[in-house]
């Protein structure tokens, strides 16, 4: 049944029809922002989780790179208690104990390496003028 306005002649009539759809109104708005909000909620996880496994990620580099520096610091350590005499046994003299050991293990990032010249076992920097005029030659 279809009302028209001379049903809604009196003032409780219309406050009644207007609580009814005001009621109405705030019931589907409150579902709409929770479906928004249950969106943003699953969004912000699924990032979060992302900015986590970055997190642990990062933090799983940083403790395998500080080992493999104490790994590293601890060979050093041992070859320097080395007298000369084995060091010279096993081809090594005691200037070029973090060379090898560094060297060896491959060059950290971001840092620049060393390499050694050939003629008299100085070390020598990539792009040096000793490289350059070996190159050239």
């Amino acid at each position: 049944m279809q009302r028209d306005d001379d049903d809604l002649s009196t003032t409780d009539e219309w406050g009644r029809v207007k609580d009814l759809a005001m009621a109405r109104a705030r019931e589907a708005r409150g579902q709409e922002v929770r479906a928004l909000a249950g969106v943003v909620a699953r969004g912000l996880l699924v990032a979060a989780g992302g900015v986590w496994h970055a997190i642990g990620s990062a933090a799983g580099r940083t403790i395998a790179a500080v080992t493999r520096w104490r790994e590293r610091r601890q060979a050093v350590r041992e070859l320097s208690r080395l007298d000369d005499c084995t060091l010279r046994d096993i081809g090594l003299n005691r200037a070029e104990i973090e060379y090898v050991i560094y060297e060896s293990a491959g060059p950290a990032e971001g840092m620049p390496t060393v390499r050694r010249a050939r003629s008299g076992g100085r070390a020598s920097r990539p792009g040096s003028k000793r490289q350059i005029d070996k190159a050239a030659a």
